[in-house]
């Protein structure tokens, strides 16, 4: 009985020290069990949410684990710029970019994305911004947002309103003149966005078509808008002098806010025209109309100054019938010397009939006759075999003139009263609706009572009883008051 007991004891004591030690191994975090557990790195696969980049951001490849529950780093490869996959911390490596494009990296609608070579990070310069308007000034929503104008010169463009009875446009924002094109500047008065600088003597005294200052450039400043404005905007100067080879580019005539542009290769006091599929063209001095027709036409030798001033004839334009400003342009008096500057132009007093250049009556076949609705200034037009007498009806052509010397083909205006008939032409006698005395032009026609006609200016003839045109779109409203010295005889109005 005591030698069972002893074996019941002995037993039982092994069989504590069994468990004893199975408590013991629960405690000491064996490596295998695929836990990550205290003071292991990993656990068999289990690593623990790492990666070669977790350990070192310019790493990439495949991280595994050693027996020991360490990081095993072999399979490990440091990123290299230049190789052409994209690792670690770059943004790009020469044509991967990690299967994104332009719209992926900000608001981009589209374009090329590109990668800096020497540093793997992504070159947005070709990329397409997302916006609705591109363009300078071209009109736009206010209330769009941030992507309502496109970056104009890979600087951002803001909508603004800044001209009162002018539409919101898209401005280049600037931080100095040098970000703007080419004819703009850094306006600070208008929060920073390029602008041009206006000019003649209603802004800052300087003549139309005289020289101006853009900044710290030298211009000249070309006539704009109407003749009653008497105000120009200030074109930038180059260096180069009528009739030299010029860049006038693809899309715009002359240059206009493109920056980078060279002086050497840009007009000094005039633009630079040329055939519209080519790049470049012949410089064009500008000139003063209004000096011209007095007897001072600068223009080089074999040019003459031309006058584009003319009647406003868009019946949509709020300055319906008011007179274009006094712009003027060299022209080539000789076919074929340069074509696309509408050659073979000889310019002529509507009131003499004579040549400005030389004095002389047009050759014989040609008679003066205006070339726009807009100055006294007109040019030798070719005339019919028989040209029509004063009086007689007739058609309007611009390719060959019917009516006789100083008669023009107008709209007519019957003897028996004042009423206008918009359906017939006729020759009238061409008159200088200007004339501060007397004007002798018309008073040998007369009425069938005797009276005789008045000289209408050609800025009269179209409105609603021969008043002045009438701006009503400003407040207060507008009447003409640069009217076009071009007129002719009519009877007087009852």
């Amino acid at each position: 009985m005591k030698i069972k007991n002893f074996l019941l004891i002995t037993l039982l004591m092994s069989l504590s020290l069994v468990f004893a030690g199975c408590d013991d191994d629960d405690t000491s975090n064996p490596c295998g069990n695929g836990e990550v557990d205290t003071e292991e790195e990993c656990d068999g696969v289990n690593l623990n949410g790492n990666s070669c980049s977790d350990l070192n951001p310019a790493d990439y490849g495949t991280l595994a684990c050693n027996a020991d529950c360490t990081f095993d780093t072999t399979l490990c490869v440091t990123a290299s710029c230049g190789d052409g996959i994209l690792n670690g911390t770059e943004e790009c490596d020469g044509d991967d970019f990690g299967g994104t494009d332009c719209t992926d990296h900000g608001s981009y609608s589209g374009g090329t994305l590109s990668c800096n070579p020497e540093l793997c990070t992504l070159n947005l310069s070709e990329c397409i911004a997302q916006c609705n308007v591109d363009g300078f000034f071209e009109d736009c929503n206010v209330m769009g947002g941030v992507n309502e104008c496109c970056d104009i010169n890979d600087m951002q463009a803001d909508c603004k309103a800044y001209f009162q009875g002018i539409p919101a446009g898209c401005f280049q924002s600037c931080g100095g003149d040098d970000d703007c094109g080419w004819n703009y500047k850094c306006e600070a008065g208008i929060e920073n966005h390029c602008l041009w600088e206006f000019c003649g003597p209603e802004y800052n005294g300087t003549a139309l078509s005289g020289s101006c200052t853009l900044g710290d450039k030298d211009g000249f400043c070309y006539p704009y808008w109407s003749a009653k404005d008497t105000q120009g905007i200030c074109f930038e100067n180059g260096t180069l002098t009528h009739g030299d080879a010029c860049f006038k580019g693809t899309a715009l005539n002359p240059v206009d806010n493109v920056t980078g542009i060279d002086p050497d290769t840009q007009c000094e006091n005039g633009f630079c025209y040329g055939e519209e599929d080519e790049e470049d063209g012949t410089c064009v001095d500008i000139c003063d109309p209004i000096e011209a027709l007095a007897g001072n036409d600068t223009c080089p030798t074999g040019w003459n100054c031309i006058n584009f001033s003319s009647l406003d004839t868009d019946d949509t334009s709020d300055s319906f019938l008011f007179r274009e400003a006094d712009t003027g342009e060299c022209r080539p008096m000789t076919d074929g010397i340069h074509p696309q500057l509408d050659t073979g132009l000889v310019t002529c007093d509507l009131m003499t009939g004579l040549t400005i250049k030389g004095d002389a009556a047009c050759d014989t076949g040609f008679t003066c006759k205006p070339l726009v609705w807009g100055s006294l200034l007109g040019f030798c037009f070719e005339t019919q075999a028989t040209p029509l007498a004063e009086g007689d009806e007739c058609v309007f052509s611009q390719t060959l003139a019917q009516c006789a010397e100083g008669t023009d083909c107008t709209m007519a205006f019957p003897t028996s009263d004042a009423t206008a008939d918009w359906e017939i032409n006729q020759c009238n006698r061409i008159c200088n609706a200007n004339a501060t005395d007397a004007n002798v032009a018309c008073e040998d026609i007369t009425t069938t009572d005797g009276t005789p006609f008045v000289c209408l200016s050609m800025s009269r003839f179209y409105t609603d009883g021969n008043t002045l045109p009438y701006d009503s779109s400003v407040t207060p409203g507008v009447f003409e008051s640069s009217p076009t010295s071009l007129g002719y005889c009519v009877p007087p109005r009852e």
